[in-house]
């Protein structure tokens, strides 16, 4: 009798631990726009546990995502640097076919703004966030930016710009539960890890290949 209620106890458990996986991993058949509008709004309420489903496992596995190391982000880096902006438009794009583009240009009263938004591209079992973690760390990143074109940044001169604010940031992101970010930096490369100091290693070497004349930055 008592090795049948063991037997039962551990047959719960496990059925327990499975149903937890169907719900964290498989979901209802849904569009790339759909999917992609409600991760926009999961993002901007900091749903982590609503998030992670839709990041890829390789993504998570790289570098050791879970939904804690995710509220973290939000609350350590996107929060802080967010604070004071406000959303002043929409965009919902398809790009090469493939990917759907969600998220909202935000503005500062001080003139600054940035965008926070998610990519969506097709999944194994359905639609999935490409590169997250770096997105939420780019909106981070850009929110030192003016708002006026003409005292941007270059997209040449991009990886110099963002060089400061990711060297004055580094100390918080190495307090994450997150090794770093998941990405292709080239075309011709598949995705992997870069570690926080390897990913600012990446952005001091495109920095000293161009150095536009900078917006003031602020430090962190």
């Amino acid at each position: 009798m008592k090795a049948r209620k063991v037997f039962f106890g551990l047959f719960a458990l496990t059925l327990v631990a499975f149903s937890v996986y169907l719900l964290r991993w498989i979901r209802p058949p849904e569009d790339k726009p759909t999917a992609a509008r409600k991760c926009l709004q999961y993002l901007v309420e900091r749903n982590a546990d609503a998030l992670m489903p839709y990041i890829t496992r390789q993504e998570a596995e790289a570098t050791g995502l879970t939904s804690d190391g995710l509220q973290q982000l939000f609350d350590h880096v996107l929060n802080p640097r967010l604070a004071g902006f406000e959303i002043a438009s929409e965009i919902v794009e398809e790009r090469r076919g493939a990917t759907v583009v969600a998220g909202y240009r935000l503005r500062h009263p001080d003139g600054r703004s940035t965008f926070l938004g998610v990519e969506v591209v097709d999944g194994e079992n359905g639609p999935v966030l490409q590169q997250f973690v770096y997105d939420c760390v780019l909106t981070a990143l850009e929110a030192e930016f003016p708002s006026d074109p003409s005292q941007r940044p270059p997209t040449i001169g991009l990886f110099a710009a963002l060089q400061p604010p990711l060297s004055n940031l580094l100390p918080t992101l190495k307090q994450l539960q997150i090794r770093g970010v998941y990405l292709r930096m080239k075309a011709s490369e598949d995705p992997k890890l870069y570690t926080w100091e390897e990913l600012l290693a990446f952005y001091e070497q495109r920095a000293d290949k161009y150095q536009p004349t900078l917006p003031t930055q602020r430090k962190s």
